[in-house]
């Protein structure tokens, strides 16, 4: 169990690390393409090997692999995505929405002591120019008196929250049961 929370905190700090990267690759782009891309080809070797078809999107399907592949020996994972190939939306945006969400509820998840208890479900589909994603996890109650600082300090779910808004989307959580629900809707007809 050790193991696989320091592989989760490891995959957390090379995110971190991503934003240096990336203005590394963009002053490369600049400098010398060639250059550019011997440097994303290094960056991309670190990358797991393994990967699960869950979608045609790429960007869904990189994240969920890339997030999942370190925690589901740890966490009983549930994954249903509906979603077009091309859902006419910036990859950056899905990435910061569904890459926190998926970051929050991993951690929750494996923050709970008893590994049985530990689930994550991923409900994630498009209708009618709409995404409408629902990610529900396991989690420790306590953790609502215990964490309420994160909620002033965190910048993920504010993060969420802003870009949701900003594209006329809505966003709603819920706390049942030892279960944190966020459901996300996303209208793309403005994309």
């Amino acid at each position: 169990m050790k193991s696989h929370k320091k592989d989760y905190e490891q995959l957390q700090r090379l995110r971190h690390d991503l934003r240096n990267g990336q203005l590394t690759l963009l002053s490369l782009l600049n400098e010398d393409p060639h250059k550019a891309k011997t440097y994303l080809l290094s960056l991309t070797s670190a990358i797991q090997e393994e990967e699960t078809c869950y979608t045609k999107n790429s960007t869904i399907n990189f994240l969920l692999n890339q997030k999942l592949q370190v925690v589901k020996q740890e966490v009983a994972v549930d994954i249903y995505c509906f979603v077009l190939e091309n859902l006419g939306i910036a990859p950056e945006l899905i990435a910061v929405i569904l890459g926190n969400l998926l970051d929050n509820s991993i951690a929750a998840s494996l923050r709970l002591l008893n590994q049985n208890e530990r689930f994550l479900s991923l409900d994630l589909r498009y209708y009618q120019k709409t995404l409408f994603l629902a990610i529900e996890n396991a989690f420790d109650e306590k953790e609502i008196q215990t964490r309420a600082h994160r909620k002033q300090e965190g910048w993920g779910l504010k993060n969420i929250d802003h870009l949701i808004k900003g594209h006329q989307g809505s966003v709603t959580r819920v706390v049942k049961d030892g279960r944190f629900k966020t459901e996300v809707i996303l209208p793309l007809s403005d994309f």
